[in-house]
C-alpha cells in the first residue's frame, strides 16, 4: 500500500481534529496540522524510517 504522508496528515487533521474537536479558525487548525505532521514523522523515525530520505513516488493517473 502506498501512502502519501501529507494527505494522511491532512485527513487526520480534517476528520478527527476539526470535526471531532470542533476546531475553528485557521490558526487552531494549522497548529494541529503541524503537530500531527511532527508526531507522524517522529513515529516513523522510531521505526528507522526517514520520509525526507525516501525517493519521491511516481505519480500515476488512474483512468476509469
Amino acid at each position: 500500500m502506498m501512502l502519501n504522508l501529507g494527505a494522511f496528515v491532512q485527513k487526520v487533521t480534517r476528520h478527527y481534529l476539526v470535526e471531532e474537536k470542533d476546531l475553528k479558525g485557521e490558526g487552531a487548525i494549522t497548529t494541529e496540522h503541524v503537530q500531527n505532521n511532527a508526531a507522524v514523522c517522529e513515529m516513523l523515525g522510531t521505526r528507522g524510517i526517514k520520509p525526507e530520505e525516501l525517493p519521491p513516488s511516481e505519480e500515476k493517473k488512474i483512468e476509469e
